[in-house]
């Protein structure tokens, strides 16, 4: 045998060792993708089914959080007016105090003016009943 021909016998026992050993590597690998297409098939409904359902979860999410932030929104209107009413509150108070103040400040000195009118008029009726009684009887006259 020549060369050539021992070469072609290596070559041709090299390529029929390969495809030995490729063939049942190719058959595992076919029986492989066959259940995987199968499992794939089978589980495609359900798949399908999980995803209809993560997006109803997610319209729903999207639906709560909208009406969050409209719950939000309808909050700090709220508190913006609590906010006013505190001002305003605060506005009186701050009157209050100051009418408070001044009336302690010059409620006494009102008071005393005030017993002192009303006692200066309780004495002048007496004094003047005494006066238009001694002008009477002197008009009258000194027999009666």
């Amino acid at each position: 045998m020549s060369l050539i021909e021992v070469s072609v016998v290596v070559v041709v026992v090299l390529v029929a060792v390969l495809v030995g050993t490729a063939v049942p590597a190719l058959l595992q690998l076919r029986s492989t993708l066959k259940s995987l297409d199968t499992l794939l098939n089978e589980t495609r409904p359900r798949l399908n089914a999980v995803l209809d359902q993560a997006a109803e979860a997610t319209s729903r999410v999207n639906k709560a959080a909208v009406a969050l932030e409209e719950g939000m929104g309808r909050v700090r209107g709220v508190l913006g007016a609590l906010e006013s009413l505190g001002t305003v509150i605060e506005t009186a108070r701050d009157a209050v105090r100051k009418t408070v103040t001044v009336a302690t400040s010059i409620g006494p000195a009102l008071y005393a003016g005030y017993r002192t009118f009303f006692a200066s008029k309780d004495a002048e009726p007496s004094s003047a009943a005494e006066g238009v009684g001694a002008e009477a009887s002197e008009a009258s006259g000194p027999g009666l």
